[in-house]
């Protein structure tokens, strides 16, 4: 079954500029994504469950999902991600379009909703991602990291949502090698590469580092 992708007029994040891709030049992320590449694109039916739960498209990313906590696509509204909503009561159908493009991880979800604001993190809806789990454990900053990049649509030019709001930085454990960011809108979202950061008083233009060996 194949996906569409996410609308063209997507409301981007708000003065949020575009990171650098992924860059080919990259060797441990290019080895890893070739070895996916081969694959193409696939898709991928799921449901969000509204007990909450979580997802697994394609064992490549992975979807946290707290009770109730997408919006209810009927009288929510897509692009202000901080309005408040009325919340979906029932579990929701999405089709996920995921794999390598053009070099690039990425992920493409057919369902355009958003997610219930909340200050608490144990409220929010994250990705994930233990692909490079081999290339992160133990790896000495400055070395570039996995970040997570919006974009409105497959092929887009990728945004850096945690410039306008670090809540969305993406997180890297380099114990687990596990790479994860908060989301608050269902689009598109591309693993690009950024310099890693210890503080949460750092620039928000960073991938935050929660873990050493």
């Amino acid at each position: 079954m194949g996906a569409a992708a996410c609308a063209d007029n997507a409301v981007a994040p708000t003065e949020a500029t575009s990171r650098s891709a992924l860059a080919p030049s990259a060797t441990s992320f290019d080895r890893i994504n070739k070895s996916i590449e081969p694959l193409g694109l696939q898709t991928q039916d799921f449901v969000i469950p509204a007990h909450g739960g979580q997802v697994t498209i394609g064992g490549i990313f992975t979807l946290d999902f707290p009770t109730h906590s997408v919006c209810d696509p009927a009288g929510s509204g897509y692009g202000d991600w901080n309005a408040p909503c009325q919340t979906l009561k029932t579990d929701l159908p999405v089709t996920a379009t995921y794999g390598v493009q053009n070099g690039q991880l990425v992920i493409d979800f057919s369902r355009e909703i958003r997610f219930v604001p909340a200050h608490n993190s144990n409220r929010w809806v994250t990705i994930s991602t233990n692909t490079y789990r081999e290339m992160l454990i133990g790896v000495t900053p400055p070395n570039l990291l996995p970040d997570f990049l919006y974009i409105p649509n497959l092929g887009a030019t990728p945004v850096d949502e945690s410039l306008t709001d670090p809540t969305l930085r993406t997180h890297v454990d380099l114990r687990t090698g596990n790479v994860y960011r908060r989301i608050e809108h269902f689009s598109g979202y591309l693993v690009g590469a950024g310099d890693g950061c210890t503080s949460v008083s750092d620039p928000s233009s960073c991938v935050q580092i929660d873990g050493r060996m």
